[in-house]
């Protein structure tokens, strides 16, 4: 099992293919409805009928003149929510990172491409990383008929821990879309950490937040969509001797939304959000077992 530290990156950090079709906010008066970024950050006003507020300071204010809303679309991708992906129209997602420590891993959730390409580029050695992967879901294609007749799938995850050490390197991630739309959801780059050897037990469970009203005989009568929410429950094998490093790693990421990885070859076992509470049970003076949940975003 692994989890990736995940390095935050400030606008001056980002490099992006995604146009940024938002109003940046100027002084004005604007009237209630109207939506203005400034930095990263998407507003609404809120005050009747208008408000002169710049959109922070209207944020702050006892009674609100502007409401933050999310981020613009380019930032989406780093805002830690799944909900609310970095999409492009008919193109692909281009984005370059520069890093200011190592990033050695790299994971993408709730993404929507035929391929990813990663790349990392030194400021001595050059390109030194150049890796992609399809996200077309095979794993179904069971004999020639599926081949030619059997919907194409993709998966809405990735992950790769191969990426060499190198510090301050500028990390390159496109998803590719081919002529159709692509999406993001979340992309995390960091350090990764191993925590332990994931037993082959573990489950998984995606928590439905949709409301769904029946009356009294059972029929549906309205249905209101709301976003999902993995969680898994992973059984971990750990060194003894490596137990309060990684109860220390786990405490570190309680309040910080994190990539948790059961097996790099089952995408199925990637999970973006918060470990909960771990319980320990010491088998033996060098075997340690570990039964951590990570609750997902949505």
């Amino acid at each position: 099992m692994k989890n990736i530290n995940p390095e935050t990156f400030d606008a001056a950090d980002l490099t992006s293919d995604v146009p940024i079709t938002e109003t940046e906010w100027t002084a004005g008066t604007y009237a209630t409805g109207v939506q203005r970024y400034v930095g990263k950050d998407l507003y609404e006003v809120t005050a009747t009928p208008d408000t002169t507020d710049e959109p922070t300071a209207g944020a702050a204010e006892a009674v609100p003149t502007w409401t933050l809303i999310g981020q613009i679309n380019r930032w989406r991708m780093f805002n830690g929510a799944l909900r609310s992906p970095t999409e492009q129209t008919a193109g692909p997602i281009s984005v370059t990172l520069a890093s200011s420590g190592i990033v050695d891993a790299v994971a993408g959730l709730n993404c929507i491409a035929t391929e990813v390409t990663v790349t990392v580029t030194d400021a001595t050695d050059g390109l030194v990383y150049d890796r992609t992967i399809s996200l077309v879901d095979n794993d179904n294609v069971l004999d020639i008929y599926d081949y030619f007749f059997a919907p194409i799938l993709l998966k809405s995850e990735f992950s790769l821990f191969d990426l060499p050490p190198y510090a301050g390197a500028d990390i390159g991630v496109t998803l590719d879309g081919g002529s159709g739309d692509t999406r993001c959801g979340v992309l995390v780059a960091g350090q990764q950490t191993v925590l332990g050897g994931t037993y082959l037990n573990f489950t998984l469970r995606d928590r439905f937040f949709s409301l769904r009203e029946r009356n009294t005989f059972g029929e549906f009568l309205d249905v209101t969509s709301r976003p999902v929410a993995r969680e898994a429950t992973f059984d971990v094998s750990i060194e003894s001797r490596s137990v309060s490093q990684v109860l220390r790693n786990i405490m570190d990421r309680r309040d910080v939304p994190t990539v948790f990885v059961g097996g790099e070859d089952e995408e199925h076992s990637i999970v973006f959000g918060f470990p909960d509470e771990p319980e320990v049970e010491q088998l033996s003076k060098g075997l340690t077992r570990m039964i951590l949940t990570v609750l997902g975003q949505t």
